[in-house]
């Protein structure tokens, strides 16, 4: 993205460098008089598409926003006037029709529309929101079909804003301070083309050289190759070297590289990472730029020599490097390992502790992968600190701060969201070799697994994938992107804006990560006084005693959610849950169906720390408090415990969700997801806490002996998943969760079929397993009780 004021009188498009000299200014301001106030008494005089910094709402929020300009000698209402970004559909947001003190712009004045798609309190939202990439804003009048002014915007920097100068003239420019209902000033001569590279980022066998061009006449190229950027946005300092020459890339590398020009704003900041695979086993744990220590605890850089030059290992590793995408975080190596690194610092929380980064996916096939800079912390708890692990997770957070405000990449497929606020990097933890308990039981498959079972009973759950990770090239290890479950999360499942959900998560303690504790509270209250009655459990779910929605009741709690939730759960014998690791959110509009919840850190399921979680583990014998009190309550309810078991049912039977037939597939093609990439892993971290390391041996499990302590993948597929269901099966009988009393068997035309397609004219039996009693069915979807 690039501009200059003698290609397009109007177009700017990226960058960050000095304004235009006072006297230059004064000269442009003499000659771009030509005017469209004459044309239209209010004209768009300026928008801001990617505010970080610049100002906030009345809610404290750096929301996107529409100045309106009003060119005429008397105040302009513009009442029942319209404002849009797609032609369209030119009624997209109104001016309010009984509010002439928010929608009066005085003589001459201005008039702020913030543009964040959500309610406002006391100032003007539209329902819309501008796309920093670049599109329309136009004014419509009244009768939804005249347009009174429009513009097309290009892709906007951060916190820099487009608009007319001077004020209501037909002249746009970019206005490096942006001038919210004032004056426009601050204008640059043009925008710097960002470098372009004579190589993609990638795989590469063979040496080359790298040629850096720019299309701006008369810009310098400025570049790094140890992950800073060129110049350091924060203070300006000059941190990269001029381009002179070509630049022999010989062994991984990563390439950061912007242009600059006085007087113009600077360029992007573009980051390539080049991956040579046959140097990667190499890596040793002194790597030229990189610190000895983070702050005072020993580095671990080693790729290790017994994995990398084991004679069964050692040769695998380079198709083993291949086996999953790759993705390269770029950033300066003094915020990653220096003394107020994030690294050196895992415990410290905050946007305090974030720091700028660049993150590359790189798929071994040459896919269309992606670049964007965003924000990076660590991510999690007990596995914060150094002595605990130096294998840590992160969170990449996309804020117009950085760049764009949203990653924009089918990361995930199938039916997940391609649009995302943020994406977290788990490390494995406690399914992996970052804890010395989960010793012969690591599988780094076992979160992943428990959120896919999530979203298969029907219910929204985080998706992820697989990755190999690099830190300024260097190799750091198998990671799990996934989603967070938070409130954009939720407005990106379930509808409603972000701004309309409470979201919350306790990984120890019960924490707000948007909105309030107030209806939790309720919830837990409403619990506390008893939910034994049909009238307290229907108040609950906001209805009246015969099930009708009631108004005047909140629906706190979404109770088949809820089940479901806790069968996955229960059914995956979790030992460090339900008194912590859960996120649950709810809707705070009247059309709210209460709290849900969401699986989160499921890696104490299924053997892992095998004498924790067994084969036969009960875990409705764990601490039911936080999430898992108000089952305490609900337990007691004989609706509740009927729906209970109509869930179980559905779920352990016929083919469900939780039946061997449908786990093994499952689990098998995680298994094989990750399979190759466990031999990196083992050479990156195996030797963490265990010398000899652990090795892709001791994953597989293969010695058929299940009862030798170790629960590797061939323990989950051949005795866990064939055997675990009819155990919790009998369990949940036990506790009173279901019935003695065997459902009804299907059978179509005389053959077993529990749903699905059949022929017109097909005749439906129900058979009695029980061996007396009755079969009562119904054929309009009532409940035949």
């Amino acid at each position: 993205m690039c501009y200059s004021r003698r290609q397009h009188r109007g177009d700017l498009h990226m960058g960050g460098l000095p304004k235009a000299p006072a006297g230059w200014l004064l000269a442009l301001v003499g000659i771009l008089t030509t005017s469209v106030c004459g044309q239209h008494q209010v004209v768009i005089n300026e928008v801001l598409a990617a505010n970080s910094s610049v100002n906030t709402d009345e809610q404290g929020q750096y929301d996107d926003w529409i100045e309106l300009f009003n060119c005429d000698r008397v105040p302009i209402d513009l009442a029942g006037m319209y404002l849009t970004d797609d032609p369209r559909e030119p009624t997209k947001w109104r001016f309010p029709l009984d509010q002439p003190k928010m929608t009066t712009i005085p003589a001459g004045g201005f008039l702020l529309v913030w543009a964040d798609g959500s309610n406002g309190v006391s100032e003007l939202h539209a329902s819309f929101k501008l796309d920093s990439a670049g599109e329309q804003v136009i004014l419509v009048g009244t009768d939804g079909s005249t347009v009174i002014d429009q513009v097309t915007f290009p892709a906007m920097p951060t916190d820099v804003s487009y608009g007319r100068r001077p004020d209501g003239s037909q002249y746009w420019t970019m206005i490096a301070t942006p001038s919210p209902s004032a004056a426009n000033d601050d204008i640059y001569e043009g925008i710097v083309c960002p470098p372009q590279f004579s190589h993609q980022r990638g795989f590469y066998t063979e040496p080359f050289h790298l040629e850096l061009t720019c299309q701006t006449e008369g810009a310098i190229i400025l570049y790094t190759l140890n992950g800073s950027p060129p110049v350091d946005q924060r203070d300006q300092r000059l941190l990269g070297q001029v381009y002179k020459a070509p630049i022999s890339i010989k062994t991984t590398t990563v390439v950061r590289a912007m242009a600059i020009r006085p007087f113009w704003r600077d360029s992007q900041i573009q980051t390539h990472t080049f991956i040579f695979t046959k140097d990667v086993p190499k890596q040793s744990n002194r790597p030229a730029g990189f610190p000895a220590n983070w702050a005072g605890y020993p580095a671990d850089y080693e790729m290790d020599p017994d994995i990398t030059g084991h004679p069964v290992y050692g040769p695998m590793m380079e198709q083993a490097l291949l086996s999953l995408p790759s993705m390269s975080i770029v950033m300066a190596t003094e915020d990653l390992f220096g003394p107020n690194g994030i690294y050196s610092n895992p415990s410290n929380r905050g946007p305090e502790w974030e720091r700028p980064a660049s993150v590359e996916l790189i798929h071994p096939d040459g896919r269309p992968g992606f670049q964007i800079d965003c924000g990076i912390q660590i991510q999690g708890g007990w596995f914060r600190p150094l002595s605990n692990t130096p294998k840590d997770s992160f969170r990449l957070v996309f804020k117009g701060l950085y760049g764009a405000s949203k990653l924009h990449y089918d990361l995930f497929g199938g039916d997940a969201v391609t649009e995302f606020d943020t994406i977290t990097l788990r490390a494995g933890a406690n399914d992996g070799y970052a804890w010395s308990g989960a010793r012969y039981t690591e599988q780094y498959t076992r979160d992943e697994f428990g959120r896919s079972l999530q979203r298969a009973t029907g219910n929204p759950a985080p998706h992820g994938c697989f990755v190999h990770l690099y830190l300024n090239g260097l190799y750091w290890g198998l990671y799990n992107p996934c989603e967070r479950p938070d409130a954009a999360f939720c407005a990106s499942y379930l509808g409603g804006q972000k701004e309309d959900w409470d979201s919350l998560h306790n990984g120890g303690s019960t924490e707000v990560i948007e909105g309030d504790m107030a209806a939790w509270n309720q919830m837990i209250s409403l619990c506390r006084e008893g939910l034994t009655s049909n009238q307290a459990y229907q108040r609950l779910q906001g209805r009246n005693p015969d099930g009708t929605r009631n108004p005047d009741y909140p629906c706190l709690l979404d109770v088949q959610n809820y089940i479901d939730y806790l069968i996955v759960n229960i059914w995956g014998g979790n030992w460090d849950w339900p008194w912590k690791n859960w996120y649950a959110a709810r809707k705070r509009t009247p059309d709210s169906t209460g709290f849900k919840f969401f699986c989160w850190d499921y890696e104490n399921t299924m053997g892992n720390n095998l004498d924790r979680s067994p084969l036969n583990k009960n875990a409705l014998n764990n601490n039911f408090s936080s999430a898992g009190e108000p089952h305490q309550y609900l337990r007691q309810n004989p609706e509740y415990r009927m729906l209970f078991a109509d869930r179980v049912h559905r779920f352990f039977f016929n083919g469900g969700v939780l039946t061997p037939e449908s786990l093994i597939p499952r689990y098998q093609g995680l298994a094989q997801t990750v399979e190759l990439a466990i031999v990196c892993e083992s050479a990156r971290w195996g030797d963490q806490h265990f010398h000899p390391p652990l090795t892709l041996e001791d994953w597989y499990d293969r010695d058929g002996n299940y009862n030798d302590g170790r629960a590797g993948r061939d323990w989950i597929l051949n005795y866990y998943l064939p055997q675990r269901s009819a155990i919790v099966l009998q369990q949940l009988r036990q506790a009173g969760l279901y019935p003695d009393v065997e459902a009804p068997i299907f059978s179509i035309d005389g053959h077993y079929q529990h749903g699905g397609y059949v022929r017109h004219g097909a005749m439906l039996s129900m058979a009695n397993p029980n061996g007396s009693g009755q079969v009562f069915y119904c054929l309009d979807g009532s409940d035949p009780r």
